[in-house]
């Protein structure tokens, strides 16, 4: 009932409260066979949660177009997908419409779709690590370090930065450096349009907590994944700094 990537994808997580950890779990066996999206299921779910887990799936998708991986059929799920995010999310945090909510679970298809050929990266793997010790969602925490994150990732994701930023409205730009001011300027103007936080301390992580964030960050599976190599966790404090 809300649009997230995880019902198209064949894996689970579970959280250890005591340890502070996120852990993923891969089981081919747990891929849903079938999906139903009814207009009235879809209304079921809370503004706020439906839009959280919007903003996970948006952020897979943005990592989805970094990804070192890339090929056309995800490209075009991917794109299609921030498109109709972009579109939808404040439609339902303003008004709520049966319409939209039914536009954004196939977003979330699309974006976990995507993913599993174009894998997502560090953006991910610094909200697994605070979802874990903070309890925060990890939709809006997800999108709000994505313009760091884009900006760590920009030497060697440049060709694909004006890809995403189209995508997410801010029209054909060819200079990959201008494509990221204006992809990082649209994730900002959308979590700001859904009443979402836009930064660190406005979902309460404290600064001093930015160091041994960066440690767990490095210890999170799809860490590896990330199109730029990350080879220590002081790699990353400037990026949960650029983010707070």
């Amino acid at each position: 009932t809300t649009p997230s990537t995880a019902y198209g994808k064949a894996g689970s997580a579970v959280r250890d409260p005591e340890a502070g950890r996120r852990l993923t779990l891969f089981d081919p066996k747990t891929r849903a066979q079938l999906l139903f999206f009814h207009p009235g299921l879809a209304l079921t779910a809370p503004v706020p949660l439906f839009v959280d887990a919007g903003f996970q799936a948006l952020a897979s998708a943005v990592a989805g177009m970094e990804a070192r991986r890339h090929e056309s059929l995800a490209d075009a799920l991917l794109m299609h997908s921030l498109r109709l995010f972009t579109e939808h999310l404040p439609r339902v945090a303003d008004g709520d419409s049966a319409a939209s909510r039914l536009e954004l679970l196939s977003a979330g298809f699309m974006a976990g779709q995507g993913t599993d050929y174009s894998p997502v990266g560090v953006a991910a793997s610094i909200t697994h690590a605070i979802g874990a010790r903070y309890g925060v969602a990890n939709g809006a925490c997800n999108a709000l370090v994505l313009p760091a994150t884009l900006a760590f990732n920009a030497g060697v994701t440049g060709a694909r930065l004006p890809l995403i930023a189209e995508a997410l409205g801010a029209g054909r730009i060819a200079d990959p450096q201008t494509a990221l001011a204006a992809a990082s300027a649209a994730i900002v103007k959308l979590l700001q349009a859904t009443g979402a936080p836009t930064r660190l301390r406005d979902i309460g992580i404290d600064q001093a907590a930015l160091p041994e964030l960066a440690a767990h960050t490095l210890e999170d599976w799809f860490v590896h994944l990330n199109p730029r190599k990350v080879n220590s966790a002081e790699e990353l404090l400037p990026v949960l700094e650029a983010a707070w």
